[in-house]
């Protein structure tokens, strides 16, 4: 596994519902997230998590776009804001979702992560996850 180093070079503004129970509860929490959209015709999907209070929190979330309707129940907008990332892609994240853990203790172990930021798993298509480890 290589880490490579990645600037987000704009801000995302999102669309989140959050997760009961963390990542637990992730796939449910997408499911009520997609009830509210009109369409999911070239939807950018993202999960963000990070430990507040000593309790993972993860947010399920979609980039916004005209015509969203970002005050349904239980919705909030959210703005990540540029800055440096660890980048890795996960191939057919379905079966690996283990892997998230792994590579985010991998980095954290080099204390480079900033714990004030999401880390982000953007969902580019059914087969492939870019996670995305906010970096000092």
């Amino acid at each position: 596994m290589i880490l490579m180093k990645y600037e987000l070079g704009s801000e995302l503004n999102l669309m989140c519902l959050k997760s009961l129970k963390g990542p637990l509860t992730a796939e449910q929490t997408f499911d009520l997230l997609e009830n509210n959209l009109s369409t999911l015709k070239k939807k950018k999907f993202y999960g963000l998590s990070r430990l507040e209070n000593n309790e993972l929190t993860y947010l399920a979330c979609v980039k916004i776009e005209d015509g969203d309707n970002i005050h349904a129940p239980g919705l909030f907008e959210l703005n990540v804001p540029r800055g440096n990332y660890i980048r890795e892609r996960i191939a057919e994240w379905m079966e690996n979702l283990g892997q998230i853990p792994f590579i985010i203790d991998k980095v954290s172990a080099d204390n480079l992560v900033d714990p004030e930021k999401y880390i982000i798993e953007f969902y580019r298509s059914e087969k492939e996850l870019v996670l995305l480890i906010p970096i000092k």
